[in-house]
């Protein structure tokens, strides 16, 4: 006989290794999901205006839904890493010290990427996160109301993250805007600006203006071709600007034909402008550059001349849409700015800008102050020692990061029931996540799964309805708007020409005051005469650059001046992506029939308006948002109240036991519940009464039964007695030796008495039912002496498995040893003498049990036997009672144990025998397990 250790594996240390990167891998895949956040919200080039997410354009759309899906692959991974973790059956404290290790590996990754977020709040976050999906784990009571938190916790964490990166990527955005308003001078285009100013004087390029009769003005045309060959000839200027060239006669008139712009706007120009030169001005907020010429003219009385030559940069020429001042700051909402060269205000698109703030003296070059301010958002940036920008917005009030909560929950809401279409028809993903659309088998899901649809269908509805008819409003709003103005301008244009003399005065004071319409009533107007044709524009350039016509078309005059009225033009007028909306208002003179002229006003859409209507939207959404966690609230509630009485009636069926006294159930309500649970303790207590009357009559069978049983065990043992006793009188008097005779009856008679006895005894420990001394034992020494006890047998090898480290239940010794005994015999007897025998004896832990697995090879347990192992008197020997087995039951019954076998027919058969484990520390540590052989 030898004993030997066949293996030694360490399991702890390799689980622990397993468990941290497991953790690390969520970690970092949650890194990495906020760096793809981050590249994609600062640095993709993508427009995410979070503060009006119904504005977005379809590839931001796209772009959001791609990190929706990447939120619930993220999930998944964690999903699938949490359930590893789990399997590894570590305890709570060191699945934490695994958390915490994998966070403080994950430290440096962090600082590589820059996340610009707090480093405390970042990983506060996930560690959250990470104790979140441990609990999901751990309870895996997957519902409806699961996948609505989680929806909730992604979509939150999700929110905060982004609009984080929102609120960097709108610093930086206000940044570049104060850059972009203050451009810097471009020395090569003064010097050639510079060079062309000299060759005027060289050359006398003006003196062509001497040639221009009074009262007549030169066309456009000729005056543009005049001066635009030699403009050409400059390199840098006509590879960067549009040149525009204007006149006037000292009386400030011009003296270009179809030229709209007036003296004064020059004038303003000037005066906000950077003197390069006397004549040379650089505006750097438009990037213009002007260069003034006086020119002196004898013959002509509005002599002498002054001449402007513009020089419009081509990205403003290449988006005339801008030329439209009024109508493009109604479609297109900037933020405010206000320009300071010397801490003077010399360009503004506000009211509200005066004096630079006190914040910007101490600035340096090239750097800038953020603050907020009475809910607005200031930027002040130092563009040079000169020069400020202040940038104002609408501060980002706190319902905005909601509104991206809303948004995201919608879009993971259809994302899910997408997800769940297709994994009903191709089941790719686990049952327990529920993400199915059929087979919902429980009626507490199906109730809340009924209530949040019914919900969401609401909800659409009522949305619908409410959002088209505040659209509807609100373009009632816009026309109202629009005829208030029109009015407006109407009484103002009377108003000016009330005290006129004749018509032709009459047209030269609206063309005169055309401007100062415009700036009133915040509205581009071009005004044309009688006949159709431009006198003047509040939007000259757009005229002068040849982006519209300056004639009203033959079709819409006669219309016009058939109409008589103020006329809307049915379809909304471009120019570049610009839309908007002409309206024409004929003007009169004194009550004559024939009209003065037209006025042609350009209506673009409200940005307020709209920015009303989408913050109404948005406001709806959140609205319906939280109803619908509302709804969710009050269908998990609902659901419980009909559920829970079924549930407790459920569980207390299945515990109901007869023999026993079972409670009953209590409910207040007279309700349908109520009338169950009524009905159901009625029947718990009929059962009861019956119960009782079977066990009488079982019990009354039992004894019968048992009588039968111990009268047939008495008579075997009772029969060689007598015959014994009737051999001895016989045989007593022809006896050579009585005393032998009487030595050998006597072992007789004492051997079947010993046979009462055993049997007597048999029979009262198994009506006895044995109360076991339940104490603390290590389980490794009882198995260990059962196994020394049947090692000595030559017939066969036996084979014992156990842990090194002990393993502590809570049972009685003496109990478990007889099981143990009784159970390794029967596995002896089972075995064949032809057949030499082998039985494995192992020891080991299985989900809070411990277990003691006996296999032997012997003939196996027929089918047609296999319940009837465990029934008093059943045996498959020749001798015995067959209460063993019956007996070690009613033992393991008494410390919660269980037995239980397996069996093939003629290869053997497997008892379990499981015991729950103590709750001490020693059970639930990783163990090494050796196997001892015995030869």
């Amino acid at each position: 006989m030898t004993k030997s250790i066949l293996t030694k594996t360490p399991f702890k240390d390799n689980k622990i290794a397993i468990a941290v990167i497991c953790y690390l891998l969520i970690v970092l895949s949650i890194i990495g999901f906020s760096a793809i956040a981050k590249w994609t919200i600062i640095n993709s080039g993508l427009s995410y205006d979070f503060e009006n997410l119904l504005k977005l354009d379809f590839k931001s759309y796209f772009s959001l839904l791609g990190i929706v899906f990447l939120i619930l692959l993220q999930f998944y991974a964690t999903y699938r890493l949490s359930i590893k973790i789990k399997s590894l059956e570590l305890n709570n404290w060191s699945r934490f010290s695994c958390l915490i290790s994998s966070v403080l590996l994950s430290i440096p990754i962090y600082y590589l990427f820059n996340f610009q977020m707090g480093y405390f709040p970042f990983y506060l976050s996930i560690t959250s996160f990470l104790f979140l999906a441990d609990l999901f784990i751990d309870r895996r009571d997957t519902s409806i109301i699961w996948i609505i938190f989680w929806m909730i916790t992604l979509c939150s964490l999700s929110a905060v993250l982004l609009f984080n990166y929102y609120l960097k990527f709108d610093l930086n955005t206000k940044v570049d805007f104060a850059k972009s308003l203050v451009n810097e001078k471009d020395d090569t285009f003064i010097s050639e600006l510079r060079a062309f100013d000299q060759k005027i004087d060289d050359i006398n390029l003006l003196s062509f203006l001497d040639s221009i009769p009074n009262p007549l003005k030169i066309h456009k045309v000729e005056f543009n071709q005049v001066l635009s060959d030699f403009v050409n000839d400059y390199e840098t200027i006509d590879a960067k600007s549009k040149a525009i060239f204007n006149a006037f006669d000292k009386f400030e008139n011009s003296m270009v034909y179809d030229q709209f712009t007036t003296m004064a706007f020059y004038k303003d120009f000037i005066k906000n402008s950077i003197a390069i030169d006397t004549n040379i001005y650089f505006e750097p907020v438009s990037n213009t550059y002007v260069l003034r010429k006086n020119q002196d003219i004898r013959l002509h009385p509005g002599g002498p001349f002054t001449v402007y030559f513009e020089f419009l940069p081509l990205d403003k020429f290449n988006t005339p849409a801008k030329l439209l001042s009024h109508t493009f700051q109604k479609y297109h909402e900037e933020p405010d700015y206000g320009v300071y060269i010397n801490g003077v205000l010399k360009n503004t698109n506000g009211y509200h800008f005066n004096k630079l703030s006190n914040k910007a003296k101490e600035l340096k070059v090239g750097k800038y102050i953020s603050y907020n301010e009475k809910n607005i958002s200031n930027l002040i940036y130092k563009v040079d020692d000169r020069t400020a920008v202040h940038v104002q917005s609408k501060f980002a009030r706190i319902i905005k990061p909601i509104s991206l909560f809303s948004f995201l929950f919608i879009l993971m809401g259809i994302t899910l029931s997408i997800i769940a279409l297709f994994n009903t028809k191709y089941k790719f993903l686990p049952p327990q996540l529920l993400l199915k659309l059929n087979n919902i088998s429980s009626l507490r899901r199906r109730i809340q799964l009924s209530v949040i649809t019914l919900s969401i269908f609401s909800f659409v509805a009522i949305g619908v309805v409410t959002i088209i008819y505040f659209r509807y409003l609100s373009n009632e709003y816009d026309m109202d708007l629009i005829e208030e103005k029109n009015i407006a301008i109407t009484a103002d244009v009377s108003a000016r020409l009330q005290n006129i003399d004749n018509s032709r005065n009459a047209l030269r004071v609206l063309e005169t005051n055309i401007h100062a319409i415009s700036e009133t009533h915040q509205v581009d107007i071009h005004l044309y005469d009688d006949n159709g044709k431009l006198i003047n524009s509040s939007a000259p350039k757009l005229f002068e650059l040849g982006f519209s016509p300056n004639l009203i078309n033959t079709a819409l005059l006669n219309l016009l001046k058939s109409n008589n009225g103020v006329y809307s033009s049915p379809e909304l007028s471009k120019v570049g992506d610009l839309s908007f909306r002409n309206i024409f208002i004929p003007v009169k003179y004194d009550d004559i029939n024939e009209n003065l002229a037209y006025l042609q006003l350009l209506h673009a859409p409200q940005i307020k308006t709209q920015n009303n209507v989408t913050d109404f939207v948005g406001t709806l959404l959140n609205v319906y948002v939280f109803l619908f966690l509302l709804a969710g609230a009050i269908a998990l509630a609902v659901a419980n109240s009909i559920t829970r009485p079924i549930t407790v009636l459920g569980d207390q069926i299945k515990n109901f036991k007869l023999g026993r006294k079972n409670k009953k159930l209590e409910w207040d309500s007279e309700d349908e519940l109520g009338e169950l649970i009524s009905n159901y303790n009625n029947m718990a207590e009929q059962l009861d009464e019956s119960a009782m009357m079977i066990a009488k009559t079982e019990r009354e069978g039992a004894w019968r039964e048992m009588a039968k049983q111990v009268a047939h065990e008495i008579k075997n043992p009772l029969t060689p007695m007598k015959l014994s006793i009737q051999y001895m009188q016989r045989a007593i008097g022809s006896s050579e030796d009585p005393k032998e005779l009487v030595n050998n009856v006597s072992n007789t008679i004492i051997e079947q008495i010993d046979n009462l006895s055993q049997i007597a005894s048999e029979f009262s420990n198994f009506g006895t039912m044995p109360q076991g001394n339940n104490e603390k034992i290590v389980l490794n020494e009882i198995v260990e002496t059962i196994h020394d006890l049947f090692r000595k047998r030559d017939d066969m090898d036996i084979f014992m498995t156990e842990p090194l480290d002990e393993i502590y239940v809570f049972a009685d010794r003496n109990h478990l040893i007889r099981v143990l005994n009784n159970i390794l015999k029967n596995a002896i007897q089972a075995i064949p003498t032809e057949r030499r025998g082998r039985i494995d004896l192992k020891l080991y832990k299985k989900t809070g049990l411990a277990v003691v697995e006996i296999k032997d090879n012997g003939i196996g347990i027929p089918d047609h036997m296999k319940n009837k192992v465990f029934t008093p008197n059943f045996t498959t020997k020749s001798s015995g009672t067959g209460l063993g087995l019956a007996i070690a039951v009613n033992m393991m019954e008494s410390f919660n144990g269980h037995i239980r076998f397996t069996t093939v027919p003629d290869k053997g058969t497997t008892f379990y025998i499981e015991i729950p484990l103590m709750h001490v520390k020693d059970n639930f540590e990783d163990v090494e397990r050796i196997s001892l052989e015995l030869n």
